[in-house]
């Protein structure tokens, strides 16, 4: 039931998002080259077919359908894009010194963090450069110190220029990490 209402959701955001926007437009068209009037009725029925064009190719398609599930991304997928940035580092502060520095961070101030057991996850959302990045940070401890394992990657897989952003991403949580 869940999954069906989050579908249902993600439908209507795309209707509204696409769908609408899309017959406007062709309407527009319509009637800037052929003169029609407005009607209601084709109104709906454009939005609703452009929707479900929509709906099948973002909510089906692999790499598009992770745009919208958080969970999407496991430590078992390993991404191999080009843009995906990974770094090791050593430090002396706990997984909760960084959760807290990670929600002071003005960086990270609309990213969802989410604390799970020996690892650390943060969703960004969409960009004008980018459509989202998904960066999870394993810890674990060894004689004192803890090492964090930080990778970044695109939430579309299929992204081909990153403008610098899982590179800034990377920095970013190391500079939190190093500062005392």
């Amino acid at each position: 039931m869940r999954q069906l209402k989050n579908t249902l959701k993600h439908i209507t955001i795309i209707y509204f998002a696409m769908g609408v926007p899309f017959a406007l437009l062709f309407m527009t068209m319509n009637y800037l080259t052929i003169g029609t009037g407005f009607s209601w009725g084709e109104f709906l029925w454009l939005s609703l077919v452009s929707c479900a064009v929509h709906s099948f190719f973002f909510l089906n398609w692999l790499p598009l359908r992770k745009l919208f599930d958080d969970k999407a991304y496991d430590d078992e997928i390993v991404n191999t894009s080009a843009v995906t940035r990974q770094k090791q580092i050593v430090s002396t502060n706990t997984k909760n010194d960084l959760m807290l520095k990670l929600k002071s961070s003005q960086y990270f101030a609309k990213a969802k963090i989410i604390n799970l057991d020996g690892k650390i996850r943060i969703i960004k959302g969409m960009t004008f450069k980018s459509w989202g990045e998904i960066i999870n940070i394993k810890i674990a401890e060894a004689e004192g110190k803890y090492e964090y394992n930080i990778v970044s990657m695109p939430k579309q897989q299929m992204t081909i220029f990153d403008f610098g952003v899982n590179k800034k991403n990377v920095e970013q949580i190391e500079n939190l990490l190093i500062a005392s």
